[in-house]
């Protein structure tokens, strides 16, 4: 795995990042994909709506690399909804080239990188899943802290601000369950809110 992640990371080299706005619409339901994004920083989010109108993401902080490719390899249309929820740079290759690379690499590396990460999903919906509310919010907390966290001793920054109808659409909570709970980790002092940006006090508290 760890030659295939440096045989990436060479290929990836050859090409310039994209920028994208926080907020931006990559892909829309219905979209045709034919090619392959990588997130260098920041993240979006892959959703869409229920029956009722309401939006259900992926519970995966850094979904692109595995969306892009299962869409742009099965050759079909898009189910889902793809926007920033920060600002993000990322690597957007045609899927032609990345067809050549993998001629050249082995299949069986890529292969099982994406089966990782298929089971990574698999069982962090199924944590959010049986969790109860307050477990769900802290569950998300302790990943954003620990892919986009700037640790200094047992704190750690997020200097980013999420729209807690996003951290709703990814938990499957309410927006207002979702403000209750966030309440209630600040009146424990597990985390706190400032402009912009939460500060986790003990980042052991949320694992």
């Amino acid at each position: 795995m760890n030659k295939f992640k440096k045989e990436i990371d060479n290929f990836l080299k050859k090409h310039k990042t994209i920028k994208y706005k926080k907020g931006q619409v990559l892909v829309r339901m219905g979209d045709t994909f034919d090619k392959i994004i990588i997130e260098k920083e920041g993240f979006a989010r892959v959703y869409q709506l229920n029956n009722e109108g309401k939006e259900i993401s992926w519970p995966v902080l850094k979904p692109m690399w595995l969306y892009s490719w299962i869409t742009a390899f099965t050759g079909g249309k898009s189910q889902y909804n793809v926007e920033t929820v920060t600002e993000m740079e990322a690597w957007s290759v045609p899927i032609e080239e990345f067809n050549e690379f993998f001629k050249i690499v082995k299949r069986e590396d890529l292969y099982l990188s994406i089966i990782k990460d298929l089971v990574e999903l698999s069982l962090k919906i199924e944590k959010l899943i049986l969790a109860e509310a307050y477990s769900k919010v802290m569950i998300l907390l302790a990943d954003l802290a620990n892919n986009f966290g700037k640790k200094s001793g047992k704190e750690v920054l997020i200097d980013f601000n999420i729209p807690h109808r996003v951290l709703a659409s990814i938990t499957g909570l309410t927006r207002e369950t979702v403000t209750l709970q966030i309440l209630r980790m600040q009146k424990k002092g597990i985390l706190e809110n400032k402009k912009r940006t939460v500060v986790i006090k003990d980042i052991n508290k949320l694992v």
